[in-house]
């Protein structure tokens, strides 16, 4: 009989050791973490109607951080569809540092790029895929992540 009860003590001794510790945060403590997302819409259009071979592209970029930790040093960088990238005449806001990106808030740049589109069709640019993509570069806990929208 005091085997068995000191059996019963022990358990309820780890048992409630086990509850202090899980309640303490020592175990499953939930991890906060960075959860980044966003949005980018752009418009192509010749820069006048006498000079159609002349593109330009505008785009709105929004940046959010959708997470419950901060996004410390955060930049972006645009990314253009190669084919623009190499007949480039100008680039403009294809750069942007944010800083720290608090949990639930946005941020947005606007940018625009000209480039010489003789030989390229309309038809040709509509089947290309996402000609205007951002890098997204930030740090949590010290370490460094990036992620580029559209996925």
């Amino acid at each position: 009989m005091a085997k068995v009860f000191m059996k019963l003590k022990i358990l309820l001794l780890v048992l409630v050791a086990f509850g202090a510790i899980v309640t303490s945060g020592c175990i499953f403590d939930e991890t906060k973490e960075v959860e980044i997302s966003g949005d980018i819409g752009y418009s192509v259009g010749a820069i006048n109607q006498n000079q159609t071979n002349i593109q330009k592209i505008q785009w709105t970029t929004s940046i959010g951080n959708n997470g419950e930790a901060i996004a410390e040093n955060v930049s972006c960088e645009v990314i253009l569809h190669p084919e623009v990238s190499s007949r480039l005449i100008s680039l403009e806001g294809n750069e942007k540092y944010i800083g720290d990106l608090e949990p639930d808030t946005w941020e947005g740049f606007k940018g625009n790029a000209t480039f010489d589109a003789s030989n390229i069709s309309k038809r040709d640019m509509d089947e290309w895929e996402n000609m205007v993509k951002v890098k997204i570069i930030w740090e949590e806990n010290g370490k460094k992540f990036e992620e580029v929208i559209p996925r």
